[in-house]
């Protein structure tokens, strides 16, 4: 005699993280994060960024871009009517205005964090 999974009569469809997570995957790409610039953000060293091009940057999107030939990942702002990246530490927020003789691009949005459980124990007694 044989008895049925418990979790049997709460099966569902499998799960698929590119149907959950990727709108646009011919723009869609990942980054590693170096550093902790967006830690009060809640982006650690070492976490891995989903980022989509296809997206328009808003105003309190975090982004990945460069400025002045240099990639960082940063919230993007507007004030008055100015683009503002803002850095922080889980100390002390960094603002930079983005000036006219700045070379800045936006190259995508960030659209999730992937994080492994750090460290993962599991007893099974």
């Amino acid at each position: 005699m044989s008895f049925g999974s418990p979790a049997q009569d709460f099966s569902q469809p499998g799960l698929d993280l590119n149907q959950l997570l990727i709108r646009h995957p011919n723009g869609t790409y990942f980054v590693r994060m170096e550093g902790n610039a967006m830690l009060g953000g809640g982006i650690k060293d070492g976490d891995l960024l989903l980022v989509d091009r296809a997206i328009k940057a808003q105003s309190d999107n975090i982004v990945v871009c460069t400025l002045n030939k240099e990639f960082y990942v940063r919230k993007f702002k507007t004030h008055q009517d100015r683009p503002l990246l803002l850095a922080h530490d889980g100390k002390e927020t960094k603002r930079y205005f983005i000036k006219a003789e700045d070379e800045f691009s936006i190259w995508g949005v960030v659209t999730a964090i992937i994080r492994p459980l750090d460290p993962l124990h599991v007893h099974l007694d």
